[in-house]
């Protein structure tokens, strides 16, 4: 099993760090959706799952006064992995995962889909009411 320390230096090796603090790492990612280059930002950090180590890895969406939260919700059941939570009046996406048999691709493979995912429910959100 992989400690935190052990990820933090695989993840300066393989991805681009704009925070590397000895709690968390936040990663910035290019997304392409369609053609068009979206920037997400993610943030991993180590975290107990039922007792035994882990990592929360998220990714912000959208302030939540710009998605009604029936709409968040329902979208919620639209994910192969991971949920909609609420975190400092932003929508974020999130996912757990046990260190327990983690593979490196595994990771890689989840952070990809939570920036992915994420970058796409902002760019699919309503647009913000024209004021007059």
């Amino acid at each position: 099993m992989a400690t935190w320390d052990e990820i933090r230096a695989h993840l300066r090796e393989g991805f681009v760090l704009q925070r590397d603090e000895p709690d968390w790492v936040g990663l910035g990612w290019k997304v392409d959706l369609g053609g068009k280059d979206v920037m997400q930002r993610q943030r991993v950090e180590p975290v107990s799952v039922l007792g035994d180590p882990g990592l929360l890895i998220w990714s912000d969406i959208i302030d939540m006064d710009r998605v009604p939260p029936l709409l968040a919700l329902e979208r919620n059941m639209s994910f192969e992995i991971g949920a909609i939570a609420i975190s400092a009046g932003l929508y974020v996406l999130r996912v757990v995962l046990a260190l327990d048999g983690l593979e490196w691709g595994r990771l890689a493979k989840t952070l990809e889909y939570v920036a992915t995912e994420a970058a796409r429910l902002r760019e699919d959100a309503p647009p913000l009411p024209v004021s007059s």
